[in-house]
């Protein structure tokens, strides 16, 4: 402050000594003008998720695909789905990490009958809040639900983006302008269109519907979830960007008893915020797949499996790293049942049943009576101790603590009285 104070028309003048301290004009008679800020979002919209702190490495390049189509005037416990989509989208935005790179592309919002409706609303860069949100208070819903062409476009946007590419689609519905999003997802993975696609169905009731996007989210590795009102879309919305933002891999391979992959299992992992709901998975018809890979939160999670014609298992607790892969290998044993009657012939259509070792009072798998019955009748089992019982016509034989071992067939004789 001195040199202000002595300033002379001999020393430094004073248009050049006033920068160099740092200051500026208005200084002298006021606070310094700021460089404009984006205006905050309400403040109970800016508390993180869980797992959601800044991060300092390379943000990932997400891009968010929200439904326009007619179908979002459909109502949830009396308010639209449209309206919900917002609601809970401006609480979702306004907690996201400000490092992000994150865009917004919209369908079927504009014209009625066209399936060629894809807008990208929001380019991909630093994430701008206020914009997307102001975007999408814009949205009319309105035609056609283009999922395949969605998906194609999507990854024109991410191609060259660098570091990890990550689409976080909501739709209420399943394609409608004949495309086949399922192997668009396949053929732009084979094509090494490295995203990943985690795929939020909104008040989803048709199982046709579940097994497609179900299948989109299978073929690029991401997660399939599930949300039937405000409350549920926003906890989806939260796990997919947490998965986006510090994601670990899951690697499952499940083997039958010779070690071959010809099995198609049902791969459940449950939601440890909720023990009855699964976060996601790989129990679709269409969606199957065996290896089954997936980008998950880092956290513990529960894993079931379940082959075709037998009972889940719990198949352990696994817990994800952000950045790492685990890999777990399950392979089965079999058991094979022959049922004699009292004289040691074979028994025609007779009753077998295991019991659940993991659920009292249920069974696990069984070959019944009535339903094409065989005998011998083998089935895959997981490593385990069960109990069998075997009726047939007035018969009936309980046999106890039969031992299965991965890689083993066990045959069992049971003869009835």
């Amino acid at each position: 402050m001195k040199a202000i104070l002595l300033y002379s028309p001999r020393l430094v003048p004073l248009f050049i000594l006033i920068p160099l301290l740092g200051l500026c004009l208005p200084a002298l008679v006021g606070a310094c003008a700021r460089e404009p800020e984006e205006p905050e979002l309400a403040p109970e919209t800016r508390a993180q998720p869980r797992g959601l702190a800044e991060e300092k490495s390379e943000p990932p390049q997400v891009l968010l695909i929200l439904d326009g189509s007619g179908s979002m005037w459909g109502k949830v416990r009396g308010q639209t789905k449209i309206a919900i989509a917002r609601s809970v989208l401006k609480r979702f935005l306004g907690a996201a990490p400000t490092n992000l790179e994150m865009g917004l592309m919209v369908y079927g919002h504009r014209r009625k009958e066209d399936c060629q409706d894809i807008e990208l609303m929001v380019s991909i860069g630093k994430i701008r809040k206020m914009e997307m949100l102001g975007r999408i208070e814009t949205i009319n819903p309105l035609g056609h639900t283009p999922l395949a062409a969605s998906l194609q476009r999507a990854a024109e946007v991410l191609k060259n983006a660098p570091g990890g590419k990550h689409v976080l689609l909501v739709t209420d519905g399943k394609e409608t302008c004949h495309g086949d999003p399922c192997t668009v997802a396949e053929d732009l993975k084979r094509a090494d269109i490295d995203f990943v696609a985690h795929v939020v169905g909104f008040d989803i009731g048709e199982e046709e519907t579940r097994a497609q996007l179900q299948c989109i989210a299978n073929a690029t590795g991401g997660l399939s979830l599930r949300a039937s009102d405000a409350e549920e879309l926003a906890h989806s919305l939260n796990r997919a960007l947490e998965t986006a933002v510090k994601g670990g891999s899951l690697k499952v391979t499940v083997l039958d008893v010779h070690g071959d992959l010809t099995l198609k299992p049902k791969i459940f992992i449950q939601d440890p915020d909720d023990e009855d709901r699964w976060l996601t998975g790989n129990y679709g018809a269409e969606g199957s797949k065996n290896p089954y890979s997936v980008l998950l939160p880092p956290e513990k999670f529960d894993l079931f499996i379940e082959p075709a014609g037998s009972g889940s298992f719990p198949a352990g607790t696994i817990e994800i790293v952000a950045g790492e892969t685990i890999e777990r290998e399950f392979r089965y044993g079999e058991l094979k049942v022959t049922v004699l009657d009292s004289r040691g012939r074979p028994v025609a259509d007779p009753d077998i049943r295991m019991r659940d070792p993991y659920r009292k009072g249920l069974w696990f798998t069984g070959n019944y009576r009535g339903e094409g019955s065989k005998n011998p009748y083998s089935v895959l089992l997981p490593p385990g101790e069960f109990d069998i019982r075997v009726v047939a016509g007035e018969a009936e034989k309980w046999t106890r603590g039969v031992v299965t071992k991965e890689g083993q067939i066990i045959e069992l004789q049971v003869r009835l009285p």
